[in-house]
């Protein structure tokens, strides 16, 4: 062991406790074009980065209330890190959750009066479908049975009655492809192979809903780093962590009614305990008239607040990547922040975990 490792854990020794090891992570849920005309900005001017989670389906549509890949990968390069938040945002406690128990459409027939349009008459016991695939190629998802019939390569599903129709990219019979529904597994996969397509560099998930449980996070060990959820034994991440806790990281949502003061008690509760904690949000402003989930809104004026109030305080403001990274370290915060600046973190994780 060299002299200067040991000098530089003497250092840590000696001032470790006057010091936390608490993290702090914005975490934005759904890709709200809010993110980047309010959130980005505010976290910038104090310098911190935040973590935003996208749905795969809903960045390639390019809808309009949604960020584009553009100012996405502009945010990517100042430090924000991009999340896969699924490819279509569907409940996973009510669709198959494997790839084995995904169902398989046949019994294919001609609904009456159309041309190319087909129905399965094949059961499916869940309460939703959220995408088919044709041959692995997810169909376009239309909203009546003659959506279907005007579009080659899409599928309606009556979730009252729990039929399928589609019309195949050919136009022809589905007997001759392998027509498969979605499953929780295809979403953790599709999604982060459609976004690193897009060019960013996704390594970790966040559950839609919350919906989580361990058999959901043993499919994620194939595909993620980490995954973020809700609740789990408490909203605090204790550090160090195992990696037995990383796929279910818990986060704290930050809704419409929660006023600043609210959310500055739970970051002193994670300094006091040098815990990580990570705050959800969704839509950064002021809820337009008759927005169907108010709920969902903070706003300007609380962020700007609240990012004023972090700067001040002994804390470290990390992304979903870096505060996974830094969990496995015990050097308080403070010195993971002037020992990065010089260069010797690397090595010093290293020294640790050896």
């Amino acid at each position: 062991m060299s002299r200067k490792f040991i000098f530089l854990m003497l250092i840590i020794f000696v001032l470790s406790p006057y010091a936390n090891s608490a993290m702090l992570t914005f975490s934005f849920d759904d890709g709200h074009k809010s993110v980047y005309e309010s959130a980005f900005p505010i976290l910038s001017q104090y310098g911190f980065v935040g973590t935003a989670n996208v749905i795969s389906n809903y960045i390639l549509a390019g809808y309009s209330n949604q960020m584009t890949i553009a100012q996405l990968l502009e945010m990517q390069s100042t430090g924000w890190e991009i999340c896969s938040h699924s490819k279509s945002h569907p409940h996973f406690n009510k669709i198959p959750q494997s790839y084995q128990d995904e169902v398989i459409f046949n019994e294919w027939q001609k609904v009456s009066g159309m041309n190319y349009t087909y129905q399965s008459l094949t059961s499916y016991e869940y309460d939703e479908l959220p995408f088919v695939v044709e041959n692995g190629i997810p169909l376009k998802k239309k909203w009546s049975i003659s959506g279907v019939e005007n579009t080659p390569g899409s599928f309606y599903f009556d979730d009252v009655t729990k039929t399928l129709y589609i019309h195949t990219f050919n136009s022809d019979n589905p007997s001759n492809y392998e027509i498969r529904s979605d499953s929780v597994e295809r979403e953790l996969e599709m999604s982060k192979e459609e976004l690193i397509a897009l060019g960013f560099d996704v390594n970790n998930f966040i559950v839609p809903y919350s919906q989580w449980n361990e058999e959901r996070a043993l499919l994620a060990t194939q595909y993620y780093n980490s995954v973020g959820a809700g609740y789990h034994n408490g909203y605090l991440n204790p550090i160090p962590f195992g990696d037995d806790y990383r796929y279910w990281l818990a986060r704290r949502a930050v809704t419409l009614d929660t006023n600043v003061d609210e959310v500055i008690q739970w970051i002193l509760e994670a300094m006091d305990e040098d815990a990580w904690l990570i705050l959800m949000f969704h839509k950064i402003g002021e809820p337009p008239e008759n927005d169907p989930w108010p709920t969902g809104w903070w706003s300007e004026e609380n962020l700007e607040a609240l990012a004023s109030w972090v700067a001040d305080q002994n804390i470290l403001v990390v992304t979903q990547q870096q505060g996974l990274e830094l969990a496995y370290v015990p050097i308080p915060s403070s010195l993971i922040l002037m020992l990065s600046g010089i260069g010797i973190l690397p090595l010093l994780r290293h020294k640790i975990k050896k």
